[in-house]
C-alpha cells in the first residue's frame, strides 16, 4: 500500500518538476509547443494557476485507466488515474492515440472528438533485424506469426492475446505466438497457454536484444 501510494507522490513530485523546468525554458524563449506522455503532467501543465497557458500541451495517450483491469495499479494509484485523466483528456490541445479504439476511449473520458488524432506505432524493420542486405524480409512463412514485446505483467493484456490466439486455433487457424519479455506474470502466463491448450503455438523467449527481434 505504502509502494502504491508513494508512486502517487512521485508522479506530482515528477510533474511539478517538470512543470518548473518547462516555465523556465518558456521564459528563456518562448515554446510553440509542450507534448506530455503522462496524464499527470499534462494535468499538472493544464491548471489554470500553473500551467504555461496559451502554449498548447499535446498529450500522447499510451493507455487509459478506465481500459485497465480492476487492480492493476492498486486503489490510491487508480483513483489518482480516474481524477486526473478526463481533465487532461478536457483541455489538452491535442490529444494522440495509439488506436481507434484508443481514441474512443479518449472521447468517452473527456477529450473533444475534433482534437483527437490517431497515429499507430510504428516499427522500423531494418531497425530489429528483419531485413537482409538488401532491403528484403529474411525469411518467409506459411503460418501467421504473431509477436508481443513487453512487460509481462497483467495491464498489458497479454492473457487476452493468449485467450484469443486458443479460439482461433480452436477453429483451424494456424498461429505461432512468439513472446519476447521478461515480468512477475510469466510463470502464470505459461501456465495459462498451458491450460488452453496452446502451449506448442507459444514460445516464451525471455528478453532480446532490439535488433534480433525480427530474426
Amino acid at each position: 500500500f505504502l509502494r502504491r501510494f508513494g508512486h502517487v507522490l512521485r508522479e506530482l513530485a515528477f510533474a511539478w518538476a517538470a512543470l518548473r523546468l518547462v516555465q523556465r525554458m518558456h521564459a528563456r524563449e518562448p515554446l510553440q509547443a509542450v507534448i506530455c506522455h503522462a496524464h499527470s503532467t499534462a494535468a499538472m501543465f493544464l491548471l489554470p494557476v500553473l500551467g504555461i497557458s496559451p502554449v498548447p500541451v499535446v498529450l500522447v495517450t499510451h493507455g487509459v485507466i478506465f481500459d485497465r483491469p480492476r487492480g492493476t495499479y492498486g486503489e490510491p494509484l487508480e483513483s489518482f488515474y480516474r481524477l486526473v485523466t478526463p481533465f487532461a483528456h478536457r483541455r489538452s490541445t491535442l490529444v494522440v492515440a495509439l488506436s481507434p479504439q484508443m481514441a474512443k476511449l479518449c472521447v468517452r473520458h473527456g477529450a473533444k472528438a475534433d482534437s483527437v488524432r490517431v497515429v499507430p506505432n510504428g516499427v522500423g524493420l531494418a531497425e530489429i533485424g528483419h531485413l537482409d542486405a538488401e532491403d528484403q524480409p529474411r525469411r518467409s512463412i506459411s503460418e501467421l506469426a504473431l509477436g508481443f514485446v513487453g512487460r509481462l505483467s497483467v495491464e498489458k493484456g497479454l492473457d487476452v492475446l493468449l485467450r484469443a490466439l486458443s479460439a482461433a486455433c480452436a477453429n483451424g487457424a494456424n498461429i505461432r505466438l512468439r513472446v519476447v519479455g521478461e515480468g512477475k506474470d510469466r510463470h502464470s502466463l505459461e501456465s495459462l497457454a498451458a491450460e488452453l491448450n496452446i502451449k506448442e503455438e507459444v514460445a516464451f523467449l525471455g528478453p532480446m536484444p532490439r535488433e534480433m527481434l525480427g530474426t
